[in-house]
């Protein structure tokens, strides 16, 4: 049986969003010198947290998944609750996940501009169908949300609470900069900041509940 400290893991997840952001606002900053510089832009390319499909994006990804898979297992041991709304979380990261990886709201965004009845409704592009979607969501949510134990409840409501700001919030006022390179790439940073290390709250949590479950599996889970 592997023992796997819940704390250690956090820390590890914890150090690798510090030292992907560093990265990304270093190579942003020192491309700013090397403009012509292949092997610069190309690090700069790798690391920006405002570029998709590189590493950044790719342990965003990974944070998300990791949640629905242990949403999924919560799901199937949890004799207590015996919720299908573990099941409608772990398909709701699921899906996070894959519009992360496949920008879904980026596209959405084109088409929504792109018709003007559909633009006159939705004046923010995909922000307004998101803010519709969290409201829905939340709506459908709280009643089982506040059955939570305490410490469980109140992670996952402060986790989306700052992963939230960072999707909408920040988004939204990075865009009122998109002709300030500065202002934009301090808004983006983060924005990005905050949705991975709202991820990684919900991680928290939801390990922290699987291991008060006490269930037998391979990998024992451990608060140290």
């Amino acid at each position: 049986m592997i023992n796997l400290s819940i704390k250690k893991f956090i820390k590890y997840l914890i150090i690798t969003l510090c030292v992907l952001i560093f990265l990304s606002v270093f190579f942003s900053f020192v491309r700013q010198f090397y403009l012509d510089n292949l092997a610069i832009n190309n690090l700069n390319e790798l690391f920006n947290t405002n570029v998709e499909a590189n590493i950044p994006t790719f342990f965003t990804v990974c944070l998300i998944l990791i949640n629905s898979v242990i949403l999924l297992v919560v799901a199937k041991n949890d004799v207590k609750t015996k919720s299908f709304y573990w099941y409608f979380w772990s398909a709701l990261f699921f899906f996070l996940a894959i519009d992360e990886l496949a920008q879904i709201h980026e596209k959405a965004s084109i088409l929504i501009v792109q018709d003007k009845a559909f633009s006159a409704i939705l004046p923010q592009g995909w922000v307004s169908l998101w803010f519709i979607f969290v409201v829905i969501v939340s709506i459908i949510s709280i009643k089982f949300l506040l059955s939570l134990p305490k410490n469980t409840r109140n992670q996952i409501i402060v986790a989306g609470l700052i992963y939230i700001t960072g999707a909408l919030i920040f988004e939204v006022i990075g865009g009122h900069y998109d002709n300030n390179k500065l202002y934009h790439k301090i808004c983006t940073t983060i924005e990005e900041f905050l949705e991975m290390g709202g991820m990684i709250i919900f991680i928290s949590a939801f390990l922290n509940y699987l291991c008060d479950l006490s269930i037998d599996i391979k990998i024992k889970l451990i608060d140290l």
